[in-house]
């Protein structure tokens, strides 16, 4: 197996894996295309820092995929104190969707007091997403690569999210303008 910090190829079938957890200074890692199980000891002192990047990233992909049941509010204040002790966090587009999809419960519900917390994390987010397209255009990069494919899934949720609660407001602005029209206020 070939490693270094970003890829792990398969063994068996020479395709690159993906990693699905960590336990301890192991990062395990699963080949979406043969299905072969693998595991990475970690090295130097970055071990800590990517078993819990790993553990948070996976835990805000779970609570996408079950988001009703998960428990926002905590994995937000879990992801928020992590990118306070890691400055290299900060500069991580999936950990900044990750918040985001905190904010918006999955990428499913906006209010308007959040609203505005939500606009402001996602133009760092696009912004932090086009310094790394720049950077892809002049260096290729599978690991950065892999992280601005799973921006564009979660931006699409996104952008689905924005738009029903911008026509939702907009529709409820609408049908009051239609009654103030008819119903006269005394």
């Amino acid at each position: 197996m070939t490693s270094n910090a970003t890829i792990v190829k398969c063994e068996l079938c020479g395709a690159r894996m993906k990693q699905v957890g960590a336990d301890g200074a192991v990062a395990l890692y699963h080949c979406p295309s043969c299905g072969n199980d693998a595991t990475v000891k970690l090295e130097g002192g970055n071990a800590d820092f990517l078993v819990r990047k790993t553990e948070l990233l996976v835990r805000a992909s779970k609570g996408i995929a079950e988001w009703d049941s998960t428990q926002w509010d905590y994995l937000k204040k879990d992801l928020l104190d992590f990118m306070a002790r890691y400055e290299d966090a900060k500069a991580d587009l999936r950990m900044q969707m990750s918040v985001l999809a905190c904010v918006t419960h999955g990428f499913h519900y906006i209010t308007e007091e959040n609203y505005k917390e939500c606009k402001t994390l996602y133009k760092l987010t696009e912004k932090m997403y086009k310094i790394l397209l720049r950077e892809l255009k002049q260096t290729p990069d599978t690991g950065t690569l892999e992280s601005t494919e799973d921006y564009k899934k979660n931006r699409a949720l996104y952008r689905k999210c924005i738009n029903d609660y911008r026509n939702t407001k907009l529709a409820w602005k609408l049908a009051f303008s239609v009654v103030k029209k008819f119903i006269p206020i005394k």
